[in-house]
């Protein structure tokens, strides 16, 4: 006999991430991703210039990678992907069922500015260390 299936969801804690950056962070965003485990959800957004700096990125398999081509000034269109980005997944009011983390890669983050207002809405905002200078 066939039981009927609940339709009562469980609640569980998700962490959503989002990891952006520019070509010249791509070694700190690899290490990050290969810190992830196998059931990460989130997106990873990469600007880069010429052709030949799109390169193969590991990632879980529940991460997007989406490589953004640099146009006139570079971070504008990380900066516009992640403002489009926020404003899809990120709730105006707490959302109890998951967690946001933003990791921002250090040369990104000087090419972007950061909006209060996604600030005020992740959980966590993290700016990945420069291993190019290492």
């Amino acid at each position: 006999m066939l039981k009927a299936m609940s339709t009562r969801r469980r609640t569980r804690t998700r962490d959503l991430l989002l990891i952006a950056g520019d070509h010249d962070d791509l070694l700190a965003m690899q290490h990050t991703l290969d810190l992830l485990p196998v059931c990460a959800y989130g997106q990873v957004f990469i600007e880069a210039g010429p052709e030949d700096e799109i390169v193969p990125v590991t990632a879980p398999s529940r991460m997007t990678v989406t490589w953004l081509r640099r146009g006139d000034v570079a971070g504008a269109a990380l900066g516009a992907a992640i403002s489009g980005w926020a404003g899809e997944w990120l709730p105006e009011t707490d959302a109890p069922e998951r967690n946001c983390v933003v990791r921002v890669g250090a040369v990104a983050s000087t090419r972007i500015e950061i909006a209060p207002e996604l600030r005020e809405l992740v959980d966590e905002l993290h700016v990945l260390p420069d291993l190019t200078r290492l």
